[in-house]
């Protein structure tokens, strides 16, 4: 049917709020990453700050016809298999999503949505960066019956999901409900003070900054009696910051996965989450490319997990498009994983030989800038580093799936469905010939595992098992 005679629908007037909370995001986005910038200009242009209230005025007023713009440009079709969006301000475009290309349906249902009843309906298809289409303001009825919709449309194209009908009454056949003792400890695990380090990096990076605050430390001491009395009042200020910094992270990871619920009916796995705005997010079994167990430092000690589950194409490398499991604890990864079907690992190591990469050059600039006892010393920090690194990296193979550990301080465990690889690379320097050794590089849908420094006969034994898995697979990979 031509789009010219279809019956284009606009968006109720108070989803003028999302287009403008979007616009803001969108502005405060570009800010964060010119930040460095932003703050030289600060430093340098002080003498016209008294402007600031006009500058801030004319931005609000932008976002005001942005805003508005945008929303009356914005129309969308519902079809049985598919919708259509038509949006943009200077560039128009037609958006034509077929229902059996998305891979993730998620319902979003902010604050300023609830009294009205209305929610946020994005969805995301292989290759999309974030959400490919989002349409705000549709009842929580039709954006629901549309979730539903959009994952029964595999039923037709997939004969093991023909009895599978998703229906809210049943019963699931596996659920995962987090406690708020866990859900506070996501905040703590999400390396928020790494954040702050590396964002005073960036700053500091500037010549401008470094100087201004350099000037502001010196005033600052010069008012105290003793030094060491400025010391401790700075040391205090820090600790304080990193507190409230600690604290913001807790409690925004617990707005944000507030009474997180886990459910999988059939081959469809859905969660609902969130305390002021809740978000349901929900996909297909078959749509799955990769699994990732995620550790970092303070979770080690913790003795917590994150999962993650990726899927095809782009909506993987923000992390508002996961699926997510924001923490798990030993008993609870063992039941993810069993309802996954991941088998108990036989972990396999690399050769040795792959410990002191990386160690010479570094060393050589060390001792020649320095001394030679600093180019021994790193040599020596970068070696032990190595073999720390040695001692986390192992593989797995075993029948369906593959997995990849890797990690220094953190530990990264990805596991991979053997028969969904779409290329898969045998490769070798001179220096690995001599003795034997070959890299194995699975490529996914998903991501990438990598696999160096393994004997070449069993590199090429593992190619052809899994190449000829793929061929015999007829199930629905992607």
């Amino acid at each position: 049917m031509k789009s010219d005679v279809l019956d284009w629908q606009r968006l109720p007037l108070v989803s003028l709020i999302f287009f403008f909370i979007s616009s803001v995001r969108l502005t405060i986005k570009h800010l964060y990453n010119a930040l460095p910038g932003l703050v030289a200009i600060f430093v340098g242009l002080r003498s016209l700050l008294h402007w600031w209230p006009v500058a801030v005025g004319a931005i609000f007023v932008i976002l005001l016809v942005a805003t508005f713009l945008r929303y009356r440009r914005f129309s969308y079709v519902l079809e049985p298999e598919r919708i259509r969006v038509r949006q943009g301000v200077l560039k128009r475009t037609e958006l034509n999503l077929d229902y059996d290309r998305i891979q993730q349906a998620d319902i979003r249902r902010p604050i300023w949505f609830k009294p009205f009843k209305l929610a946020i309906l994005q969805l995301q298809s292989a290759g999309s960066k974030g959400s490919e289409v989002e349409v705000a303001g549709l009842a929580d009825d039709l954006a629901e019956q549309l979730q539903k919709d959009i994952l029964n449309t595999l039923k037709a194209t997939d004969s093991s999901a023909e009895s599978d009908v998703l229906n809210a009454d049943r019963q699931a056949d596996f659920e995962l409900l987090l406690p708020r003792s866990e859900i506070l400890r996501v905040g703590l695990i999400q390396n928020a003070l790494l954040v702050v380090g590396v964002l005073a990096a960036l700053l500091f990076s500037n010549q401008f900054v470094s100087e201004y605050v350099i000037d502001w430390m010196e005033n600052f001491v010069e008012g105290f009696a003793s030094v060491w009395q400025a010391v401790v009042i700075l040391v205090g200020f820090g600790f304080v910051a990193l507190v409230i910094v600690l604290l913001g992270a807790v409690l925004f990871f617990y707005n944000q996965y507030y009474g997180y619920h886990l459910q999988r009916q059939g081959d469809r796995v859905a969660y609902k989450a969130g305390l002021i705005g809740s978000l349901s997010r929900s996909f297909r079994i078959p749509k799955l490319q990769l699994i990732e167990f995620r550790q970092g430092l303070v979770a080690r000690v913790l003795r917590r997990w994150q999962l993650r589950i990726l899927q095809a194409g782009g909506i993987n490398d923000k992390a508002e498009g996961r699926f997510t499991v924001p923490v798990l604890n030993r008993s609870n990864r063992d039941l993810i994983g069993s309802d996954l079907q991941l088998p108990e690992p036989q972990w396999n190591r690399v050769h040795k030989i792959l410990i002191p990469r990386y160690w010479l050059i570094p060393s050589v600039v060390a001792g020649w800038l320095v001394n030679p006892w600093a180019g021994i010393a790193v040599a020596v920090a970068i070696l032990l580093l190595r073999f720390l690194w040695w001692r986390n990296f192992a593989w797995h193979y075993h029948g369906e799936w593959i997995a990849v550990k890797t990690g220094l301080f953190g530990v990264s465990e990805r596991w991979a469905p053997a028969a969904k690889m779409q290329r898969i690379r045998i490769s070798s320097n001179p220096f690995s010939r001599l003795l034997n050794l070959r890299a194995l590089k699975i490529d996914t849908a998903g991501g990438t595992l990598s696999i160096p420094c393994i004997p070449k006969e069993q590199a090429e034994r593992l190619q052809r098992e899994i190449l000829a898995l793929t061929a015999t697979n007829n199930k629905r990979w992607m």
